[in-house]
């Protein structure tokens, strides 16, 4: 009993649900969600298309600034072996360089390293800096058994004669035999190639930098300059930059500060160096985030209003359902009670048309029980009994007497003599809706055995004579 009562109660709840409005309801729901996320797509397409463009016009401008500066250091270091291969002996280095002023405070170090692998000549004025053994130094050691003459760029390392940081750019000086005669260098602050990028604002997590072909950074601009020196070889980078020079991608900044972050890269014409820009992702996309919290807000609070409407919906269906049970089993229960009584009865609404009988009441007048159905009129009922042997007189006066009657709130007794000899007690009551309702009784075997009693009254039971 309870699982047949479990399963009526989900039968219920499941055509309270499955409802036209509960449909509109879910796609409303689907189309706010779904109008959120397109307006947010467009709204983060067009911060990174602003960012992919802003940042490519940064690395074009970097790029043309830094081909600039090292080609103007490049023609220095040249002018500068020029010079001292016209007189390897007599030429002086810090002198030359008083006179010329070529080179900026930038410029750590400038100086000429023996064929031997030892400082020759220094611009810095101290007694430790000439001599000093660079045999080991990378910038020295390409040169010696190298006959190309392309500019050197090292990696950072920390300068024997400064003790700071520096990137060593470098030429070979060659010999009036061609014979390897040592190497000039240009021992340049790390800062020097990325000063003028700082002043870019690129965020708190933004990065401006400078690398080499081999992966290794040689310098960095922006709040963080932990990379300078890390080796970026294995890093997304260079797997776009084998397909492409300049362009742009998605990093998740693994070798470094796993940081989010859209870099777009650049390589400086004419030596083996990439400029990236590096825009962290929860920096360049904030303002979107801020408004997806807010249209998520305010999607959430559409969505309860429309779950509490549809709620409020399906809850009205429940009741009206419930209401509805209800009746039909009252309604079973009442044409059961009818159809059990052995009197007729028939209840009329306002109108004067059949609202509700039993069987009885059609068996008493042989009406059929199937040709009468609900909503028919008074009048039409009265003339079928009448042409099935019903005694009532005119039809259209008992009609209009009834009618007076009932509206007057008066109890309306009646009988009907049938043709068979039957007789049919009648008695409608007024109801407070206008309507009224009529109990029909056989009393044919009442009315004999009250005749019998009177005529039984009046005469001797022996003679049968008054």
């Amino acid at each position: 009993m309870q699982l047949n009562t479990s399963l009526e109660i989900g039968r219920r709840w499941l055509r309270a649900t499955a409802q036209g409005s509960t449909l509109l309801s879910v796609m409303m729901i689907a189309v706010v969600w779904a109008g959120v996320g397109f307006h947010l797509k467009v709204e983060n397409t067009g911060a990174e298309a602003a960012a992919v463009q802003n940042s490519a016009n940064l690395a074009r401008a970097f790029e043309e600034h830094l081909s600039r500066s090292l080609h103007e250091i490049d023609r220095s270091l040249k002018i500068i072996r020029s010079n001292y291969r016209l007189d390897p002996t007599g030429f002086d280095l810090r002198r030359w360089l008083s006179i010329s002023h070529i080179f900026d405070e930038n410029t750590l170090q400038v100086a000429i390293i023996s064929s031997e692998g030892f400082i020759k000549q220094s611009n810095i004025n101290s007694s430790t800096s000439v001599g000093t053994d660079l045999r080991d130094r990378e910038h020295f050691r390409r040169f010696v058994d190298a006959a190309n003459d392309d500019l050197y760029i090292s990696k950072p390392v920390v300068g024997r004669t400064t003790g700071k940081w520096s990137v060593q750019l470098a030429r070979r000086i060659n010999n009036a035999d061609g014979s390897f005669g040592g190497v000039v260098d240009a021992s340049l602050d790390p800062n020097y190639l990325s000063r003028f990028y700082s002043s870019v604002d690129v965020g708190n997590d933004g990065y401006i930098r400078i690398v080499g072909f081999d992966g290794v950074v040689r310098a960095v601009g922006g709040h963080s300059t932990d990379a300078l020196g890390k080796d970026l070889s294995n890093a997304s980078l260079f797997a776009h930059f084998s397909r492409q020079e300049a362009g742009w991608y998605y990093t998740e900044s693994g070798l470094t500060d796993r940081i989010r972050r859209l870099v777009t890269y650049r390589t400086v014409k004419g030596f083996p160096l990439i400029v990236t820009i590096g825009l962290s992702a929860p920096e360049l996309f904030s303002g979107v985030y801020a408004k997806q919290r807010w249209y998520n807000l305010i999607a959430i609070v559409l969505t309860l209003v429309i779950l509490v409407v549809n709620g409020f919906s399906v809850r009205g269906r429940l009741l009206r359902e419930k209401m509805a049970h209800v009746l039909r089993v009252q309604n079973l229960r009442f044409s059961a009670l009818l159809a059990d009584m052995p009197l007729g009865v028939c209840m009329f609404d306002e109108a004067g048309c059949l609202a509700i009988s039993n069987d009885r009441y059609f068996q008493m007048y042989h009406l059929p029980t199937d040709g009468i159905a609900p909503g028919t009129p008074l009048r039409e009922i009265v003339q079928r009994k009448k042409a099935n042997g019903a005694v009532l007189g005119d039809v259209e006066a008992f009609c209009d007497d009834l009618a007076g009657q009932l509206d007057r709130g008066l109890l309306v007794r009646g009988l009907a003599h049938l043709d068979d000899g039957r007789v049919i007690s009648s008695l409608s009551q007024p109801m407070e809706d206008g309507g009224w309702v009529s109990i029909h009784e056989d009393v044919t075997e009442r009315k004999r055995a009250e005749e019998k009693i009177a005529y039984m009254a009046h005469h001797d039971p022996l003679t049968g004579l008054l």
